[in-house]
């Protein structure tokens, strides 16, 4: 991360990109087993796409748009959290996969869709 006039750019090495990764990954299993008292299997029944180039949704267009296309998703669901860290999902109607946003310091979003592995033909088709 690092402070490009008055804005924020945030490029990963390979290597931060996997730490984060697999923070994204435990804070899904966590926010999942809360809403629903099941755990979250990501190897045998489940898959995360965790989407990145949003973080830079400040000043990259492309990630604007992309991050348009998910909040239309996303509809007016309130975000459940505090200031440091929000979270909100919204599963797709009549099935299991589900989009989630996390918004860390009210500036930089990720978004991580969740898929049963049931409906990956459905999706990726």
């Amino acid at each position: 991360m690092r402070l490009n006039g008055n804005r924020t750019e945030i490029a990963l090495s390979a290597s931060d990109k996997k730490a984060f990764e697999e923070c994204v990954k435990k804070i899904v299993k966590g926010l999942y087993f809360k809403d629903t008292n099941q755990y979250l299997d990501l190897e045998k029944e489940w898959s995360a796409r965790i989407i990145w180039n949003t973080l830079n949704v400040e000043h990259d267009s492309t990630a604007q748009t992309q991050a348009k296309v998910f909040l239309e998703m996303l509809g007016g669901d309130p975000f459940k959290g505090n200031d440091v860290f929000k979270f909100r999902f919204k599963k797709v109607e009549d099935g299991l996969t589900s989009i989630w946003e996390f918004l860390f310091y009210d500036r930089f979003p990720v978004y991580v869709f969740l898929v049963h592995h049931s409906e990956k033909d459905q999706v990726s088709g």
